[in-house]
């Protein structure tokens, strides 16, 4: 895979030197490259200046204190003049390189490179930003559920409402992939956010207002949708630019942190705040979060993306993506694989919550801790996953452990009603496809070259987001006629054989490894 450079692991080269020809008049900035040749017969020797810096045409340059000694091997084939000095023997590569802008001083001990840090200005920026808005996100869900019911009293309208935001982005999901491969990525996502910010703090005006219309929150919902179609897959196309490869795990991992995160602590606190402050505020909060996070990222700095061919032509480029995709063996797998998870776990997680209400023993009360523990796995495994580097030869075994318990898990959920046993049951199933998830995600982001993530990253939003309707719709319908546990078991029991493909082919276990020549360290 390409790979451009990131910004964040650039070592800081100290001063280099221009070495170039002088004719006439010496320059006494610049230093003449002069072939040696033998001294006239009879001509006295002319003692050597201490301190003097010898130059014989080729490039060692030592450090030892107080002198710099460069010597310059004679181009090939050039004739050995009787008499001359003979220029050193070159040293091998791994005996000069050294971390840059440094001096070997002989004698001392070599310097150990440094891992290229996670946490830079670059990383930082970005995730401030997400973490803002998806938090004020969460708190303008909930604001605007409560406020639909308030003013029409239609959970009908509600559902419409909050799918008015989801259409957009899985119809232009792929078309906005292909521009955001052309384009600048860091400039749309400030576009994005700032289209949102706006819109939304519009939203609230007009409710603080009381002007504001279940029209004008439609209208509201479906440009946030549209913007979320270019802005998702900019951000996930970026983030292999600004984080170094061997830190590219931990740092999806503190993303998938953001969205655990704010799902708890919005949903905690979203129902106090709207009783205590109402709808206007939050949804005020939201836009004033967009605007933050469109501010923050107008310091990114994202390479630009190379392309062969510089000349723009939009079905061409999105054939070139469908191409990919289908000459890519392993992406197939891991597309296959992603939408398998999105559709049965869809088709089975919506009917968690009539489970628990129906069965004896269960209720509302244990719906919701159940839903807190699977979150708070999910959070102990990307907490851990930000903060450890797993080396490439775990990370096969650790993705077919965490596939496999997950799928167990998922599988035998309620043939134990015992608090403790399913409890730890929904934590392991929290904890497994968080790590599967993160893994998966890495590994497509070094599968795919930069010029192709847009394209790729946007089929993908568009295959998920509309196979988790058709899912949910699916399993409504079968729990009419089947008993809900059967659902869980078989749809539990589909995403482990699901995941078998990636577990068999040999290509996916390299991929997810690092062994392949571009994802793998140097």
């Amino acid at each position: 895979m390409e790979k451009t450079d990131h910004p964040g692991t650039h070592s800081k080269t100290g001063t280099q030197g221009k070495t170039g020809t002088s004719r006439g008049t010496a320059n006494p900035q610049t230093v003449d490259l002069v072939t040696p040749v033998a001294p006239t017969p009879g001509a006295p020797e002319v003692p050597e200046a201490p301190g003097a810096t010898e130059i014989s045409g080729a490039t060692e340059i030592s450090g030892a204190a107080g002198s710099t000694e460069i010597s310059v091997a004679p181009p090939p084939g050039a004739p050995e003049v009787p008499g001359a000095p003979r220029a050193p023997e070159a040293p091998r590569a791994t005996e000069t390189l050294r971390a840059a802008g440094s001096t070997e001083i002989p004698g001392a001990e070599p310097t150990k490179p440094t891992r290229p840090r996670l946490w830079d200005r670059n990383f930082i920026l970005l995730w401030q930003g997400q973490a803002v808005s998806t938090l004020g996100d969460v708190f303008y869900q909930v604001a605007l559920g409560f406020w639909v019911l308030a003013v029409t009293g239609s959970t009908g309208l509600m559902g419409a409402l909050m799918a008015a935001s989801t259409v957009p982005r899985v119809v232009l999901g792929p078309f906005a992939g292909v521009l955001v491969d052309r384009l600048n990525r860091k400039w749309i996502m400030v576009l994005m956010d700032t289209l949102r910010g706006t819109a939304i703090t519009l939203v609230a005006v007009l409710a603080f207002a009381g002007r504001l219309e279940v029209w004008m929150v439609f209208a509201a919902g479906v440009l946030i949708g549209l913007c979320a179609a270019f802005f998702d897959p900019s951000v996930r196309s970026s983030i292999p630019d600004i984080v170094d490869r061997q830190r590219l795990l931990q740092g999806n991992s503190a993303f998938g942190m953001i969205e655990s995160l704010s799902g708890i602590l919005g949903n905690s606190l979203g129902g106090v705040i709207y009783s205590v402050l109402g709808a206007p505020v939050m949804f005020l909060v939201n836009g004033i979060s967009y605007l933050f996070s469109a501010g923050t990222e107008l310091f990114l700095k994202i390479p630009r993306v190379i392309h062969q061919n510089r000349e723009f032509n939009y079905l061409q480029d999105l054939r070139e993506g469908m191409r990919f995709i289908r000459d890519t063996p392993v992406l197939g797998l891991f597309f296959i694989n992603v939408g398998m998870l999105n559709f049965f776990l869809s088709m089975g997680g919506v009917l968690f919550l009539p489970y628990f209400q129906r069965s004896p023993g269960l209720g509302p009360a244990q719906y919701g801790t159940a839903m807190a523990v699977v979150t708070a796995g999910s959070v102990a495994a990307l907490l851990i996953l930000s903060g450890v580097t797993i080396p490439h030869s775990k990370k096969v075994p650790v993705f077919i452990i965490g596939a496999s318990l997950f799928a167990l898990m998922r599988s035998t959920i309620f043939f134990s009603h015992a608090g403790a046993v399913m409890l730890t049951q929904f934590f392991i199933m929290g904890f497994t496809v968080a790590v599967v998830n993160s893994i998966i995600s890495t590994t497509m982001q070094l599968l795919i070259p930069s010029q192709m993530r847009g394209k790729v990253f946007g089929l993908m939003g568009a295959l998920g987001g509309g196979l988790i309707p058709l899912g949910m719709a699916l399993g409504g319908v079968l729990a009419e006629v089947i008993p809900i546990r059967v659902i869980l078991t078989v749809t539990g029991l589909i995403t482990g054989l699901g995941f078998l493909p990636v577990f068999l082919s040999s290509h996916a276990r390299r991929f997810i490894a690092g062994q392949n020549p571009e994802a793998s360290e140097e």
